[in-house]
């Protein structure tokens, strides 16, 4: 049982290192006036929920797997771009 034990208190031992970094990152960004939670930009409202998981992305754009073309598949997509650029 001393194997799982110390395995156990190194595993421990990264987490709280891991959360000290992480805090010192966060700090450091707080003194610069940036908020470390604020993310990259805004997030489009698409309206269908749970939803845009059935979507598949492509490199092309968005792919309806439903197989309905009703034009609209790159809609969220470019509705993402104009929001960047904003």
């Amino acid at each position: 049982m001393k194997i799982i034990e110390e395995l156990s208190n190194r595993r421990k031992e990264k987490q709280e290192q891991r959360k000290k970094e992480l805090r010192r990152k966060n700090h450091l960004l707080r003194k610069k006036g940036i908020d470390p939670h604020q993310g990259w930009h805004r997030v489009v409202d698409t309206g269908v929920g749970g939803l845009n998981q059935v979507i598949v992305r492509s490199g092309s754009g968005t792919v309806d797997p439903t197989g309905n073309p009703d034009g609209t598949e790159n809609f969220f997509v470019e509705e993402q771009k104009r929001l960047r650029k904003d």
